[in-house]
């Protein structure tokens, strides 16, 4: 049975993957990224994939330290700043827009959950 998510809610990737398994239960073990890079700034929540002809990774992190993460690994920067700090990002109805090449901001404390279609080669 197909579950149908609230895509005014979440990302539109949750209404097509069925079924996302723990990096430690993925089969195609190949295929595994090491998302180290991110435990400098972040706490890393989840890693979790999906699929195998076209593989999708959703990382939930949650902001731990100020600091910023260049574009170089997930296409777009990440701006993490202090508690008390006004954060402005575009947005759209469903989820950042990333064509504007802005940098996503976030703040101490903050989740976010990063999908990743095509996991990158300089990220392994």
């Amino acid at each position: 049975m197909k579950i149908y998510a609230d895509i005014n809610r979440v990302c539109e990737l949750e209404d097509s993957v069925v079924e996302w398994y723990d990096e430690r239960y993925y089969d195609h073990k190949n295929e595994l990224v090491d998302f180290s890079f991110l435990h400098e700034m972040f706490s890393i929540k989840s890693i979790e994939y999906s699929g195998v002809d076209n593989p999708v990774v959703r990382i939930q992190v949650k902001a731990k330290a100020e600091g910023f993460l260049p574009d170089y690994f997930f296409g777009l920067g990440i701006l993490v700043k202090t508690v008390k700090e006004n954060v402005t990002n575009e947005v759209k109805r469903k989820g950042f827009m990333s064509e504007r090449n802005l940098d996503v901001q976030l703040r101490i404390g903050d989740t976010f959950i990063i999908y990743v279609s095509r996991p990158n080669n300089r990220i392994k």
